[in-house]
């Protein structure tokens, strides 16, 4: 599946200081986003997209661009432990999740040469593992563990975040329904 989207508008603002000439601002935008998943044999799916998106926002002659870029894919798996090591009714489901952004912005002034000043440049990678599975009927948990680095090159900062989670859903249920 793939989405390309391109945009644009215009808009004039009048009164105040500009009164009888309007300043004129227009921002024009285009998006591309792929998409692919595969099902496997034996239950396994694996997936990933990609996204970009270019704006240009005109304002006063000075003109904003930023550009992102989206990558992301998923692999997911669910398997049955050996009896010999745990007795589980039900298989592990198994998910691990991977993504990175860049986003970067840079601004041309009016009556510049046409370079490009460097405003933001971010970027973010993250992963995600998760195991789960149900217990009984009414009993499911598991865990997960997450990594997100942060980058902001413009300020040279750097922050890395670790998470890491144990979970459990009990239901309960009371009488009947009659």
């Amino acid at each position: 599946q793939t989405r390309y989207r391109k945009a644009a508008s215009t808009n004039l603002q009048t009164g105040g200081e500009f009164a009888g000439t309007g300043a004129v601002g227009e921002t024009r935008s285009t998006s591309l986003n792929p998409v692919v998943t595969l099902s496997w044999a034996g239950g396994v799916i694996t997936a990933g997209q990609y996204a970009r998106t270019l704006t240009e926002a005109i304002t006063s002659g000075n003109v904003t661009r930023t550009e992102r870029d989206d990558w992301g894919g998923t692999f997911s798996v669910a398997f049955r432990v050996p009896r010999s090591l745990v007795r589980l009714p039900n298989p592990i489901r198994t998910s691990v999740a991977l993504g990175v952004s860049d986003a970067l912005v840079c601004l041309v002034r009016a009556g510049s040469s046409g370079d490009c000043l460097p405003i933001s440049d971010s970027r973010r990678h993250q992963a995600d593992v998760k195991l789960d599975t149900g217990f009984s009927p009414s009993v499911s948990g598991g865990a997960s563990f997450g990594y997100v680095l942060t980058e902001q090159r413009h300020f040279a900062t750097r922050v890395s975040q670790y998470s890491f989670t144990v979970f459990a859903e009990i239901n309960f249920q009371a009488g009947q329904v009659r």
